[in-house]
């Protein structure tokens, strides 16, 4: 089974305050034990796949479809 979740986190909008970048990342189900831990570890990796600063927020939720 697959799951796709919502990743997102702030960005400056070249001087016109602060815009919200996100991008959907969707995981086989079968690699993490459970929805908590595969939700936190997508999290963790996104500030590495992104190369954002870790004190940046970065939110993520599950897309239902």
């Amino acid at each position: 089974m697959e799951r796709t979740w919502k990743i997102s986190w702030f960005v400056w909008n070249n001087g016109k305050g602060v815009k919200t970048k996100s991008v959907l990342k969707t995981v086989n189900t079968a690699d993490y034990p459970d929805r908590e831990c595969e939700k936190y570890e997508l999290k963790d990796q996104a500030y590495i796949d992104h190369n954002l600063s870790f004190d940046k927020i970065v939110m993520i939720k599950e897309v239902t479809k």
